[in-house]
């Protein structure tokens, strides 16, 4: 979140408080912000005492959207003033209290000044900010459940020991706010502290998979999925997870194996059916994957797939079938004329046929529409047959 027109208004704040003799901090959302817990303050709210609140209402006049004066609102009552800079609300309280469950107003139990226990620079500004702990037993008060969680959740994460009273499910919440708002490092906490609270629960195992899969830590990903399948074996979209994983890693008769056990027990799954095919055409089981792509092609949906019908005459033309593989290409680019992979493999099949001109034709059709295919085309074998052509060697130096 982009809290920049936040710290201009509390520049001008700070310029226009800083001669005032004012003890005063920051509190609530932007605060838990500041602190680095995922979430997007709206507004500044600033407590104080009595005195220091007339005195921002005196600096700030000029903002001023209701003047400071006592008043209650639910639970919490104070002298309170609101402001406006830059469309950014800013709220005074001061002195503040707060009412309990039998309607029992109660103030703070230290002064402004010993609750400042925290201060941030950020853009060369000092910002007073109280604790978490400090929050935690604010958002308690008001009765604000939300928010209690969620600082209790951020606090368990520095903690060796486990909170048996918080939801691990909040613990998951905050981190993939946490993975979302890009704070990888406490993400990565944070989802490996769920599995300690609830370490057989394969759902807390599934979440840690994804996340190391999605930042790149394969085997730990690989380990967590393997866990929560351990934990729960008819746990599919654990198989499936896994299973693509295997497959990114080039495990492909490992993930054969589990591409088969997703299929029967899901046999509408189109698209692990094709990356099955994919698996087996790296495995060069053409004849495999060729009855596995034509089965899928029967599906009215997927008559038109361009994967699919990539992926069958692919495996056609490493069976040597090229009539039917060049009859699958052409089929493919009346859906996609600028289909790149088609133009691309097509172009390999005419090189392999030793068509010199039209492998050419293609392949600069290819790289048209994805200029990557000039590299790709330096190292790949089907072009063997014209690779010493002048004219195909110019087309990659282009």
């Amino acid at each position: 979140m982009d809290i920049q027109p936040h710290l201009n208004a509390l520049q001008i704040i700070i310029d226009k408080i800083k001669e005032e003799e004012v003890d005063w901090l920051i509190v609530g959302s932007l605060n838990l912000f500041l602190q680095g817990l995922p979430v997007e303050p709206k507004d500044i709210d600033i407590s104080t005492d009595k005195d220091g609140a007339f005195t921002f209402g005196k600096v700030l006049k000029e903002y001023e959207r209701s003047a400071v004066s006592f008043s209650s609102k639910e639970k919490i009552r104070s002298y309170f003033g609101t402001y406006e800079i830059n469309r950014i609300k800013i709220e005074i309280m001061g002195d503040l209290e707060t009412k309990d469950k039998e309607g029992k107003w109660t103030a703070e139990g230290l002064s402004i000044k010993e609750r400042v226990k925290i201060i941030h620079e950020v853009k060369e500004m000092k910002l007073p900010l109280t604790t978490l702990n400090d929050e935690l037993i604010g958002y308690q008060r008001i009765e604000r459940p939300e928010k209690v969680e969620l600082i209790r959740a951020w606090l368990a994460l520095s903690r060796e020991e486990v909170d048996q009273e918080l939801d691990p499910l909040m613990i998951t919440s905050l981190a993939i706010a946490l993975h979302e708002k890009g704070d990888i490092e406490m993400a990565e906490l944070a989802f490996q502290k769920a599995t300690t609270y609830e370490p057989e629960n394969a759902s807390f195992w599934f979440n840690l998979g994804i996340f190391y899969d999605n930042e790149s830590g394969f085997e730990e990903a690989e380990e967590a999925y393997r866990i929560a399948i351990d934990l729960e074996p008819d746990n599919f979209e654990a198989w499936k997870n896994l299973g693509t994983l295997l497959f990114e890693l080039e495990r492909f008769e490992e993930a054969k194996v589990i591409f088969l056990r997703v299929i029967k027990e899901e046999p509408q799954e189109t698209h692990f059916k094709n990356l099955l095919a994919e698996t087996l055409l790296e495995l060069k089981e053409y004849k495999k994957a060729e009855k596995t792509l034509r089965k899928l092609l029967k599906k009215k949906s997927m008559k038109t797939d361009i994967g699919t019908l990539n992926n069958l005459a692919l495996a056609l033309m490493y069976q040597e079938n090229f009539e039917e593989a060049e009859e699958t290409y052409l089929k493919a680019l009346d859906v996609d004329q600028n289909s790149s992979i088609i133009l691309y493999n097509y172009a390999c099949l005419k090189a392999i046929e030793d068509k010199k001109e039209e492998a050419i034709i293609f392949l600069k059709q290819a790289i048209l529409q994805d200029p990557e295919n000039k590299e790709r085309a330096l190292e790949d074998p089907d072009f063997g047959k014209i690779k010493e052509e002048v004219v195909f060697q110019k087309l990659l130096k282009d």
